[in-house]
């Protein structure tokens, strides 16, 4: 199971930044992906110097057992460049939990 809480200060001036600019960010930084203004459920998480960032998204689907959940992968820098423009993240204060269950 995977939580997140996000704690920013909603007064402050959000700050946008593209994907790719976070690849190799300092290891759990937390980044919110926003869509033109709104945010989304998505973060990213950044694992350290020259390396991809974890990525945690929502997913919602009706056909997957597991939906509605958190699921966890990985972007590489082609991903990253791969997002349409529109797609932007502000770095945001976070707990994100992780619950691991081994059956």
């Amino acid at each position: 199971m995977i939580t997140i809480t996000v704690t920013n200060d909603k007064r402050k001036p959000l700050k946008f930044i593209k994907p790719i600019d976070c690849f190799g960010r300092p290891t759990g930084e937390v980044y919110q992906q926003y869509v033109g203004n709104e945010p989304q459920k998505e973060y990213l998480i950044g694992a350290g110097r020259c390396e991809r960032p974890i990525s945690i998204w929502y997913n919602d689907d009706t056909l997957d057992p597991r939906a509605p959940c958190y699921r966890i992968s990985s972007e590489s820098k082609k991903d990253l460049r791969g997002f349409v423009s529109a797609v932007r993240y502000v770095h945001v204060e976070a707990t994100v939990t992780i619950s691991l269950e081994v059956e």
